[in-house]
Order: C-alpha cells, then structure tokens, then sequence
C-alpha cells in the first residue's frame, strides 16, 4: 500500500508524542488507520491525544485497492525524514518477507528529497476512540500548560498558520475527565486530561495578594 499525506499533518501530530521514549513502545510513533474513505492519523503521549482524518489530502496509488488496515510509524523513522511544511509524504507500506508480521515502511518526503526506511511499531495501540468524550460537562478544569503548548504547536503546523498568527484552540471543560479538543478544523479532534483537581485546588487563588491590592 502506498499513499501520499501533507508532510504538515504528520510534523503536527509529532508534536503530540513525549519528548522521552516512552516505556510503552507503542506510544512512540504515530498511528495511521485506513477505513474506508478514512486515513486517520493518531498520537498521544498518555496525557494530550490528537486525532486527525487527512482524508482529503490522501492520495492512493491509482488503481490501488484500498483495504482497511493500521499501522504505527515510529517517531526516529518520521524524523529522519526530516519532513518539511512546504512537502509531500509518501508512506509506503509492505510485506518484505511473507512469514514476518511486521511489515517495511518507507517515507519520502518530496520537499527534503529524503528517503527512509524502518519496520513498523510492534505493537498495539490503544483504543483512541474511547478516550474521546461523547458530550462535556463544562466543569472548570485546570492544565498542564506544557500540553497546551504542544497541541498549540500541532494546531500551528497542522493549519500551517503564519509564525505570529494567534494560534486557534478551542477548550471544552469536563472536569476532572478529559476535555474536549477543537483547533477550529472539523478533521481534528483532540483530548487534554486536566490536573487532578483535589490536589490543586488549594492553590488556586480566590483573590490578589495583598501587596497586588
């Protein structure tokens, strides 16, 4: 299988994925789901997960037979890619040997002229679409304002917004469950877990200190 995805897309959803490698390998990369007309792109860090449905920039090979499938493509492959705003990516996926489960991608991006090669992620990822709240309760939450950054810097790469441009990201508060995620772009889709709030909620202030006053 061979398609092409805005390079953008996938430096956005980076973004997204700890700094650190993450004990559990199969948070180190980037989960893409074809189904149907759909190619999802998927990451999280455990605390902040983004989802986004690329299918309109997705180009299959012509004549391709589109199957239903998922795969996890490791973050050190996507970074020796170097993927560029300005770039196209070609994600090509294959079986080099028939009795290996694990199957070959390949990446190019068209902007760097680069191209890798690694296997996937053995691993299964979790279940994104139950970490998506149905509906919210609109409880005041508090945040981690490491992660906001990061969805911050996915919004930017995703929209592809000018360096100074006020960046859009849209909150829904559910309390002490997961808030509801909009970077104004009805393809994304993303959830931020809030600070328990049973430990922080003495240090939220109710009012100025005195000398402010």
């Amino acid at each position: 299988m061979k398609l092409t995805i805005d390079s953008k897309n996938l430096i956005g959803m980076l973004k997204l994925v700890s700094n650190q490698k993450d004990i559990r390998h199969y948070l180190n990369g980037i989960y893409c789901e074809i189904r149907g007309n759909d190619a999802i792109l998927v990451a999280t860090n455990g605390h902040v997960l983004g989802a986004f449905n690329c299918a309109q920039a997705v180009v299959f090979d012509e004549g391709e037979r589109r199957e239903d499938t998922s795969f996890i493509v490791p973050c050190a492959l996507l970074e020796d890619a170097k993927l560029s705003l300005k770039g196209e990516c070609t994600v090509e996926l294959k079986h080099d040997d028939p009795t290996i489960s694990i199957r070959r991608i390949t990446l190019r991006d068209s902007y760097s002229d680069i191209t890798v090669g690694g296997d996937e992620v053995d691993g299964k990822f979790p279940k994104w679409r139950m970490v998506i709240p149905q509906s919210v309760s609109g409880e005041v939450a508090q945040f981690d304002p490491e992660l906001i950054a990061r969805l911050a810097a996915a919004s930017k790469a995703i929209l592809n917004v000018r360096r100074n441009a006020i960046i859009p990201l849209y909150l829904a508060h559910n309390g002490d469950s997961g808030a509801l995620v909009s970077i104004g772009d009805d393809n994304f889709v993303g959830v931020l877990m809030g600070l328990n709030m049973s430990r922080v909620a003495n240090s939220i202030p109710t009012a100025p200190p005195a000398w402010a006053m």
